[in-house]
C-alpha cells in the first residue's frame, strides 16, 4: 500500500520531471513497503542504491531544465540537492547488516522531502 501517493498537487507541468519525481515517490513506497520485512537487509541495499543512483540523474536532469529555462532561483534549489545528496550519502556509509533504524531514518526524510521539496520547491518551477 502506497504510503505516499502521486496526485495532481504534485505536478509541476512538465512531463519528464513529473515522471522522475513518480518515480521517486515509487521508491519511497516500496522503502516503506519492505521495512515491514526486519529480516531482508538486502531490498534496503537494493532500494538504497536505486534511489542515490536515481536522485543523481533527476537531478542533473532537473538542474539542465532550470537553466534551460534562466530559473532565478537556481542557485538555491541546487543547494537543496545537495543537501539531500549529502544525506543519502550519509546514511549509505552507516548502512551495515542491521538497518531497521537506518531504514526509518530514511523513509522519515524521504518522505519528508517528497512532501516538501517536490510539492513546495519543485512547484516553483512550473510558475
Amino acid at each position: 500500500m502506497a504510503l505516499l501517493a502521486w496526485n495532481d498537487t504534485c505536478t509541476i507541468n512538465n512531463e519528464t520531471l513529473d515522471s522522475h519525481h513518480m518515480t521517486l515517490f515509487d521508491i519511497f513506497n516500496r522503502l516503506y513497503d519492505s521495512s515491514f520485512d526486519i529480516n531482508d537487509s538486502h531490498t534496503f541495499h537494493t532500494i538504497l542504491t536505486e534511489l542515490d543512483t536515481y536522485s543523481k540523474y533527476h537531478f542533473k536532469a532537473e538542474e539542465q531544465y532550470m537553466r534551460d529555462v534562466e530559473y532565478n532561483d537556481i542557485e538555491r534549489h541546487m543547494s537543496l540537492h545537495k543537501y539531500f545528496s549529502a544525506r543519502l550519502l550519509d546514511i549509505k556509509e552507516r548502512e551495515k547488516n542491521d538497518n531497521n533504524d537506518l531504514c526509518r531514518e530514511l523513509i522519515y526524510f524521504l518522505g519528508n522531502w517528497l512532501k516538501h521539496h517536490v510539492v513546495e520547491d519543485d512547484k516553483r518551477l512550473s510558475l
